[in-house]
């Protein structure tokens, strides 16, 4: 009730420029914690299949947000080190398409990938490498040095992108030797509905290079399956809700947070 007229705002801190808002709208359900049943109506199931790497190598996203990963790089070991990933490893991540539309299923190496991968999906603004958000310079967000991408799902869900699929499973520290098979349970992974993501692809890459030209080890297109699928889990809400508004938000006392992603980042997700 406290929070009642007041609205959270996400705009650059040294600017009036704002990237969304959304006021607080008092609930009318009692706070509970259990979740109601989970429907993900006609959501599909992607499937990116990596048979340029081998016949096995695929990367799951299921309609409840679960992530399986079973890449298997080690018959690739000249990519792997073209990539010059060293010990940081390799990220997994969801990329827009570039202008070109991939014939195959997927391509290894920058050459190949380079022509069909796009910026990197970043809808929640917290400049993933190659972001495609406006907001998005060189890692930093809205210009502020202070401010770099820090995934830490484990501790913080909400700090890791919705396309940032490794920040959930964890980095390839060894694809030339070591099969990466990972996989995370939904629907709490926080990624974006899978109907979004269709026309999407998905790129191995080395997160930490200054440029994409020479940083993917491979890339995918995501094909789909519909399902339907329900689910109940247990945490803990709150009576707060949220709805869209106008940019300029006038009706509203604004509460404003700068570049604090974490608190809005549910609307837009599972």
């Amino acid at each position: 009730a406290e929070l009642a007229g007041f609205s959270v705002v996400f705009h650059c801190g040294t600017s009036a420029k704002r990237a969304f808002c959304a006021p607080f709208e008092l609930g009318t359900m009692d706070a509970s914690a259990t979740v109601p049943e989970q429907d993900y109506g006609s959501n599909p199931t992607l499937t990116a299949v990596f048979d340029i790497l081998g016949p096995d190598s695929t990367l799951i996203l299921g309609p409840d947000g679960s992530i399986e990963a079973n890449i298997d790089a080690t018959s690739n070991p000249n990519d792997v080190a073209s990539a010059g990933c060293g010990t940081t490893g390799f990220a997994i991540g969801v990329f827009n398409p570039s202008q070109y539309t991939m014939s195959e299923n997927s391509y290894v190496g920058s050459g190949d990938c380079e022509a069909y991968v796009g910026t990197a999906y970043d809808p929640t603004h917290q400049c993933v490498p190659f972001s495609d958000s406006e907001y998005c310079t060189d890692g930093k967000l809205c210009g502020v040095d202070a401010y770099s991408y820090d995934c830490d799902f484990a501790n913080a869900r909400y700090s890791c992108a919705p396309g940032d699929l490794t920040g959930r499973l964890g980095l390839m520290t060894t694809p030339d030797t070591v099969v990466y098979t990972q996989s995370v349970d939904g629907p709490t992974t926080l990624i974006a509905p899978t109907s979004s993501l269709e026309d999407k692809v998905v790129a191995i890459y080395c997160p930490d290079a200054a440029t994409p030209a020479g940083a993917f080890l491979a890339c995918a297109k995501f094909q789909s399956t519909t399902t339907t699928t329900t689910t109940t889990t247990t945490t803990t809400t709150t009576m707060a809700t949220t709805s869209s508004t106008t940019e300029d938000g006038s009706d509203a006392n604004i509460f404003s947070i700068g570049v604090a992603v974490f608190t809005g980042i549910i609307a837009l997700l599972n």
